[in-house]
């Protein structure tokens, strides 16, 4: 029984996908690979084959848009710095590293598959939310203890006193949470 082989339109999206992914340059390989050895030419494809192509081509595409958002967040909470050669080289190893001591997954970013990026991804973002957190509590102190300056200086003691009260209740919070930790001995 001989095999289907490759339609128009699963060819059509083969070439558009290699043509964004970069990858035309590869194709031969990649046809040949997915071929089993049989073949390094795109239009001799069976079907199957055809789709698991496809569907890798997909799916790599999905995991460099991962990477690259995963990249974004480490850069906006300052995990990683700058852009030169040296930076990224330094940077990449950096995550990296993270990824394998403090990562969901315990690998290096390059190694993930797609699930595993994912959850990365999202321990990014939850990190990115803690960041943006923090950041914005210390602009919040920041005014605070501005507006208390001013009314000091104006000499708008109620005023002044309500803002030391709000300053101080923030800072006593944030010391308050690290020393609630219960030993047992």
């Amino acid at each position: 029984m001989k095999s289907n082989g490759i339609t128009p339109g699963q060819l059509k999206k083969l070439h558009t996908l290699l043509n964004q992914a970069g990858l035309m340059k590869h194709k031969a390989e990649l046809v040949y690979s997915y071929s089993g050895g049989r073949i390094a030419s795109s239009r001799e494809l069976t079907s199957t084959e055809a789709r698991a192509l496809i569907a890798y081509i997909d799916s790599n595409d999905e995991r460099r848009k991962i990477i690259r958002c995963i990249w974004r967040l480490a850069f906006d909470c300052g995990i990683i710095y700058d852009s030169d050669d040296l930076d990224m080289s330094i940077n990449a190893g950096k995550i990296d590293v993270f990824c394998k001591t403090r990562g969901t997954v315990k690998k290096a970013l390059s190694i993930q598959n797609l699930s595993e990026l994912k959850r990365t991804h999202r321990q990014f973002e939850s990190i990115y939310k803690r960041c943006q957190e923090k950041k914005q509590k210390e602009q919040y102190i920041e005014d605070l203890r501005e507006a208390l300056r001013i009314c000091t200086e104006n000499e708008e003691y109620e005023k002044s006193s309500i803002l030391y009260k709000e300053l101080e209740l923030i800072t006593t919070k944030t010391k308050g949470k690290r020393n609630e930790r219960v030993s047992i001995k």
